[in-house]
């Protein structure tokens, strides 16, 4: 019998019972291991979040050596380790593993309510506590329940749910199916960053939620800060009194107004303010509403907004000292406004070192400096690769109204203010007729290099001529296929010097 019972003994097979004790072990030590990534992961997510609500700026975004996340320091001095899902993408928190098909993977994420606030959910809904919404920041404030960081933990099986710090805990829900634990066989769910990534001057945060949240948090370098402003007006409030003081380069978008213009104004230490993004919500632009009260001594590189409320956006650049550059990003776009106290339009003045003017890739249709009272400093202007059209004026200044006895007849010269023109369309761009209305006749003399103009109104014939005046050190440059097109086309003709921009030093 010995015998026999050791031999049926030494012929029970438990590997099955070892197999099925080690995969539960491994399962139950698993996701132990996304309970602890998670609450890290919230904790980061918080902090991710004040410092957007609290204008927190990351100084500094360092990939890891894997490549799956990265090191952040905000200019708070606080710093984290954001690690995101598998090769940054795909990190889906809690698929469920093929066994676990009853098991609950609580989905923890973020999502902005009313006012700009970020609030907590959970599996796509609203975190409650006593039926209100639970601030994601760690800021104290009057909405709901601030400043709370939500934990989790496994016990017994069950995902539990914590909001005092661990001093009490909410069940949630089963955290082992009828076969196994969730989330096991599912892949990459094991962070709430689906994606962190460094973009336009912001590190972005996506995040492993249904709605694929992403949030940005502009990344400062060397005096370099980009903003959001939603709300126009709201600047002030945007910027620390360290950042106004300190910026050396702003990128706003968004929408702004005078009262941004105004805080603009008082950043002493702003030389390049790009609004080619920005809405603007007001009349008129006015880079220094203060105008000669207050003038402006440190802005050199201007970039102005794509789009305004107003289908023309009126300009006016009126004492910046040292404004250089001038970038204009649309087609419609007017120097001057009208000055109640001297019953006349009013244009840009006293901006003695205005250097460049330039218009940005998109626009096709121009108009021209010719009303700057300081137009004679300019000396390059760029055209983009897609202008279509140019004024008759094309880029000018010093024009003499020469008139006759003999029918309204108008002689217009102008002067190519600048020592280089640069213009980047293959194409040579032509003048637009529509914008002189319905002319009876509007033709180039090829033989006098001028534009002939005809039209009548109320009975009165009006004749004028646009003539060009190229001064000899004038220099165009365009592509090296086009320069012979130019060489022939009207206006443009009227160089002697026609370069290729590939040669441009």
């Amino acid at each position: 019998m010995a015998i026999c019972l050791a031999t049926s003994c030494s012929e029970f097979d438990d590997s099955d019972i070892w197999d099925k004790l080690n995969d539960h072990e491994y399962r139950i030590a698993y996701l132990e291991e996304v309970c602890n990534k998670m609450n890290a992961d919230i904790v980061n997510l918080q902090t991710i979040v004040t410092a957007l609500e609290t204008n927190d700026n990351i100084v500094n975004a360092s990939p890891l050596q894997d490549g799956n996340g990265y090191v952040l320091i905000f200019k708070s001095g606080k710093s984290i380790i954001i690690n995101h899902g598998k090769d940054g993408v795909d990190g889906t928190n809690g698929k469920d593993g093929a066994d676990g098909k009853d098991g609950v993977t609580p989905n923890i994420s973020v999502m902005k309510d009313v006012g700009g606030i970020y609030y907590w959910t959970i599996n796509g809904e609203w975190l409650l506590i006593n039926g209100e919404k639970v601030r994601a920041s760690a800021i104290d404030g009057a909405d709901g329940k601030d400043g709370i960081t939500p934990q989790f933990k496994i016990e017994n099986n069950y995902w539990y749910i914590s909001y005092d710090n661990g001093a009490s805990w909410d069940m949630l829900g089963k955290a082992t199916g009828s076969n196994g634990l969730d989330g096991i066989d599912g892949t990459d769910g094991d962070s709430m960053f689906k994606r962190v990534y460094v973009e336009n001057g912001y590190v972005c945060f996506e995040l492993n939620d249904d709605a694929n949240t992403i949030i940005r948090i502009p990344l400062m370098k060397d005096g370099i800060l980009n903003v959001t402003v939603e709300t126009a007006g709201t600047l002030s409030k945007i910027l620390t009194s360290e950042q106004t003081r300190t910026t050396t380069m702003l990128t706003i978008k968004g929408r702004i107004n005078i009262d941004d213009m105004r805080h603009i104004q008082i950043m002493n230490s702003l030389h390049t303010l790009d609004l080619s993004e920005a809405v603007f919500c007001d009349n008129l632009l006015a880079l220094n509403p203060y105008n000669k009260v207050v003038v402006n001594k440190t802005l050199e590189e201007i970039i102005l907004p794509k789009e305004s409320i107003n289908e023309s956006l009126s300009v006016d650049l009126s004492y910046c000292l040292f404004l250089n550059k001038v970038k204009i990003s649309r087609n419609e776009v007017s120097y001057g406004f009208y000055d109640e106290s001297l019953g006349r339009v009013t244009y840009m003045k006293f901006c003695p070192n205005v250097k460049v003017l330039e218009y940005a890739e998109g626009v096709t249709s121009c108009d021209n400096p010719s009303n700057w009272e300081t137009v004679n400093t300019l000396e390059t202007i760029i055209y983009p690769s897609t202008l279509e059209f140019i004024p008759i004026e094309i880029t000018i200044s010093n024009s003499v109204d020469i008139e006759t006895s003999n029918y309204n007849y108008k002689r217009y010269l102008y002067t190519i203010p600048c020592e280089k023109l640069i213009c980047k369309a293959m194409t040579p761009p032509v003048i637009d007729k529509t914008q002189y209305g319905s002319p009876e006749e509007l033709f180039y003399d090829s033989d006098n290099k001028h534009y002939y103009f005809k039209s009548t109104y109320l009975g009165t014939t009006s004749r004028r001529t646009y003539e060009i005046e190229v001064p000899d050190d004038a220099v165009l440059y365009v592509p090296r296929e086009s320069i012979d097109l130019y060489k022939s086309a009207p206006l443009w003709e009227n160089f002697t010097d026609i370069r290729a921009i590939e040669d441009m030093e």
